[in-house]
């Protein structure tokens, strides 16, 4: 490959790295990632790694007091029965638990995170995958994000591969 070539390379890899470093691609345009939103963002995936580990302190300390979550089925649950759901059990193996698509808008003190959660359980021995949306509504106290309400989705198809 000639240099100018490989300059050309070079620049396209470097703009691709940067446009992923700053900020979620939304119809082309790329924008800067403030401070609260990388913030919020580690509280979602702190939310995901202790669902995955079954991490009943780190839940606790994530949910705000009157955190309530919507459930698929239009259930609602509240702090400790979410907890209480979510706690290690000897029927229920988590195989993996990940988020995917996630974006969040913060406004002052609250932010909005959107995605999909992406999990497999084993349930009395019946495998279980879950692809569904969520919304959470995180607020700021005291510096830290809280998680304050969830709505997740019935089970919806998984992404069609890359064409």
């Amino acid at each position: 490959m000639r240099l100018t070539g490989r300059l050309v390379l070079a620049v396209i890899c470097a703009a691709t790295c940067a446009g992923a470093a700053s900020g979620q691609a939304q119809g082309g345009v790329v924008r800067k990632v403030s401070n609260d939103e990388s913030a919020v963002l580690a509280a979602d995936r702190a939310w995901g790694d202790a669902i995955a580990r079954g991490d009943v302190p780190a839940l606790e300390k994530l949910f705000a007091d009157e955190y309530v979550i919507v459930s698929a089925n239009g259930e609602l649950k509240d702090k400790r029965r979410e907890i209480d759901n979510l706690r290690p059990a000897p029927d229920i193996t988590t195989h993996y638990f990940r988020t995917e698509d996630v974006a969040a808008r913060v406004y002052d003190d609250t932010a909005v995170v959107r995605g999909r959660a992406v999990w497999k359980i084993t349930f009395k021995g019946r495998e279980i995958d879950n692809n569904r949306r969520y919304t959470s509504t995180y607020v700021k106290r005291k510096g830290r994000w809280l998680l304050v309400a969830q709505q997740i989705s019935g089970n919806i198809p998984p992404p069609a591969p890359p064409k």
